[in-house]
């Protein structure tokens, strides 16, 4: 009977471990969990993804009736920006403790933090001296009008230790212009201007004259998934800035889309080199403009009616570079309203196939359905079709 009764105890003392061990491996489970999620949404703040950025969810937008305008005042919005932006997510950590002070409560982080476990008595302590490290630096970048501002340093760097007033008051009329570079999400941007190369991020911004620097193509980085480019994917591009008087500022890297280098380059006064292991795609308007020029030459030559005398091509309407070398006119068997247009040659093979291009990306057709659209010719309107445009 006592052993009975032992062998009884023994067996509710094992389940008992037994459910406390359960009970302590679901509330290690819970923390993770919770613990995740929170990573994420620290994430999505402190690294904003293209969905977030999309639905106005940064800093740069929520506190835009505090901050001056990025479009008048360049410099100036971003000093208020980066100063703000440190401060706010010197916070995460304090709001960290809280949320699991709240979502786990069997862990006793509050009131009474000393009766934590080690670990977050240490995260403890951070979440009280982060946001006051970064308020004593917040009250260092702001005071004096921004003057001790790490911005303010490298602009006055950047103007060989002159008023760096100055120089901010340049880059804001260059910005201010219409014809600038602009490529990257907001509040992480590669601005060119005439005479800047400017590169937002969180915390910074890097600052560089054009007539002290050189670009290098390190590296293309090929990207199957990207919400900028749809199915084709994203070549992303690595460059060096390089600066030919080190005093004025230091190297860095900037990233950009392949699909936008021929605007960059366009904008660039200082010289480009790519490395020779660096094969740079053409953006989706180049590669279409092949194909279309292409195209064009496979319908053959359009000939003029007997005896009449070839004209001497005028110069291209579009680009006022290439001759007018192609001409619209009546060429494929559809039954639509192609055909129409008697215009003169006015256009190049290029400039005509840029203005196709944009016509079927305005009209919101797939890019592989692009070669079988229609455009409306850009001088009378009428429809064609690529099979109606054929070289002089």
């Amino acid at each position: 009977f006592q052993d009975a009764d032992l062998e009884g105890v023994f067996d509710w003392s094992d389940a008992a471990d037994d459910q406390m061990e359960a009970a302590a491996a679901a509330w290690q489970t819970g923390d993770a969990i919770h613990s995740l999620i929170f990573a994420a949404l620290a994430l999505c703040l402190v690294a904003p993804p293209t969905e977030v950025v999309s639905a106005g969810l940064t800093v740069q937008n929520l506190f835009r009736r505090w901050l001056p305008s990025e479009q008048l005042q360049f410099v100036r919005h971003h000093l208020h920006r980066t100063a703000l932006t440190a401060l706010l997510h010197s916070l995460l950590p304090t709001v960290y403790y809280v949320y699991m002070a709240v979502a786990c409560p069997h862990l006793q982080l509050l009131p009474n933090p000393l009766k934590a476990a080690a670990v977050w008595r240490c995260l403890a302590i951070v979440a009280i001296a982060a946001p006051a490290a970064a308020a004593c630096l917040y009250w260092r970048w702001t005071r004096a009008g921004f003057r001790h501002h790490p911005i303010a340093a490298k602009l006055a760097r950047a103007a060989r230790n002159s008023n760096w007033a100055e120089v901010a008051s340049a880059i804001d009329v260059e910005f201010r212009r219409y014809d600038k570079f602009v490529t990257g999400q907001m509040g992480r941007q590669l601005i060119v201007t005439d005479g800047w190369l400017l590169q937002t991020s969180a915390y910074t911004v890097q600052v560089a004259p054009q007539a002290s620097l050189m670009l290098r193509v390190l590296s293309a980085d090929e990207h199957r998934v990207s919400p900028d480019s749809g199915p084709l994917g994203a070549q992303i591009l690595r460059i060096a800035v390089i600066p030919l008087d080190s005093d004025r500022f230091g190297q860095f890297e900037v990233r950009v889309n392949s699909a936008v280098y021929s605007d960059l380059r366009e904008k660039l006064t200082a010289p480009v080199t790519a490395a020779q292991s660096v094969m740079i795609r053409q953006s989706l308007s180049d590669q279409f403009v092949e194909a279309f020029a292409e195209c064009v030459a496979e319908n053959g030559r359009l000939r003029g009616a007997p005896g009449q005398q070839q004209q001497q091509p005028q110069q291209c309407l579009g680009c006022l570079n290439q001759p007018a070398d192609c001409r619209i006119a009546p060429g494929c068997d559809s039954a639509g309203n192609c055909g129409g247009c008697r215009c003169q040659p006015m256009w190049c093979r290029g400039c005509l196939g840029r203005w196709f291009a944009s016509r079927q990306a305005q009209a919101g057709r797939e890019t592989e359905a692009w070669m079988s659209g229609k455009a409306p010719c850009p001088t009378c309107r009428a429809e064609f079709c690529v099979l109606d445009v054929f070289q002089l």
